[in-house]
């Protein structure tokens, strides 16, 4: 008998400091919610450094434009201590499914890549200065697109710039 009273009081004690199962499935909205969110990403490397999207106030620092089969993925970046603006624009046309793009000179290439700095030093793709824009999701219902992209632009006085191991996530 004493064994049995021991046995009810530990099955009472675990039932009081376990939650049930139903609190478990209760909470499991939640998780699913947070996990369903977008968070944007936009990021490369620059001449060997890394690049990452952000410290843009005004507007979302990695977003994505996309009508009339014409594409924009956009990725800005705000450096504090310079005060400098830089921009990672991928242009491309006739766009409409996930596949490799070749970025260069229109209408050669799919589309064109620029690197933007405080709007003064314009770099982008040439005839011999290419690139490709790879997108694995192409999503027109939930309106985003992801995958990858590097290239080589050519800026003025010929000046040029390498951009490898770019990566985007983001919604139009």
């Amino acid at each position: 008998m004493r064994y049995w009273c021991s046995a009810i009081f530990l099955i009472v004690l675990l039932s009081c400091c376990i939650p049930s199962c139903a609190d478990l499935v209760n909470s499991e909205p939640a998780i699913h919610e947070a996990a369903l969110r977008h968070i944007p990403i936009f990021y490369a490397r620059v001449e060997g450094e890394q690049w990452v999207a952000g410290g843009v106030t005004e507007e979302p620092a990695a977003t994505a434009r996309y009508g009339g089969l014409n594409l924009q993925i956009i990725g800005k970046r705000r450096k504090a201590e310079a005060n400098s603006l830089e921009q990672i624009l991928l242009e491309m046309v006739n766009i409409s499914k996930p596949g490799t793009y070749r970025l260069g000179i229109l209408p050669r290439a799919d589309g064109v890549g620029f690197f933007l700095r405080n709007d003064t030093a314009i770099f982008r793709t040439q005839e011999t200065t290419v690139g490709t824009v790879t997108i694995d999701l192409f999503d027109h219902t939930n309106r985003r697109v992801a995958g990858t992209f590097e290239f080589d632009a050519e800026g003025q006085r010929s000046a040029s710039i390498a951009i490898r191991e770019g990566r985007y996530d983001v919604r139009w």
